[in-house]
């Protein structure tokens, strides 16, 4: 179930009764919000009985590895309940494509912290960006080798980590 809070829909408070919810049926909750507040949310995401998912790296204004929520996510993966998703490296950049240079340290350190907990996104169609300007998918998967430049972290990233995180069958 994925919670977008940038926009009016469902509310973080509703966040523990879907969840509860959710839980039953083996899936996770999914979370896209202003990521400087996860300090404040990481009590209630932490007490969930499903597992939660953080689209585009937290999205954590900035690319600073110091900065406080940065570091609340670092531990929220830490600790074993939390996924993200590698995508949307533009949220945040002041570098811009095609490599967002400026994003390299955060995303080497998710996968320094936890590569077994990651999972890699486009965020296709890239609804920030008009039609003409949108970032070159191909691309963003360059990204990725810049961040894990470990192929078998790579294919962990890319292939293992979805198969436990959406229980594919091999």
């Amino acid at each position: 179930m994925r919670f977008f809070l940038l926009k009016p829909g469902l509310a973080l408070d509703d966040m523990p009764r879907i969840a509860k919810l959710v839980a039953d049926f083996g899936w996770h909750v999914q979370l896209q919000g202003k990521g400087e507040n996860l300090p404040d949310w990481l009590p209630m995401l932490e007490s969930l009985p499903c597992p939660v998912v953080l689209d585009h790296m937290g999205r954590i204004e900035g690319n600073d590895v110091d900065h406080p929520a940065f570091q609340a996510l670092l531990r929220f993966l830490d600790s074993g309940k939390c996924w993200v998703k590698l995508s949307g490296p533009y949220y945040g950049t002041s570098d811009g494509p095609p490599l967002y240079r400026d994003a390299v340290p955060r995303g080497r350190k998710l996968v320094e912290t936890r590569p077994d907990r990651l999972v890699w996104a486009i965020n296709w169609p890239h609804p920030p960006f008009d039609d003409d300007a949108k970032p070159e998918d191909a691309y963003l998967l360059d990204v990725l080798a810049e961040w894990a430049p470990d192929e078998e972290v790579r294919k962990q990233i890319l292939v293992d980590n979805p198969r436990v995180l959406y229980d594919f069958d091999d």
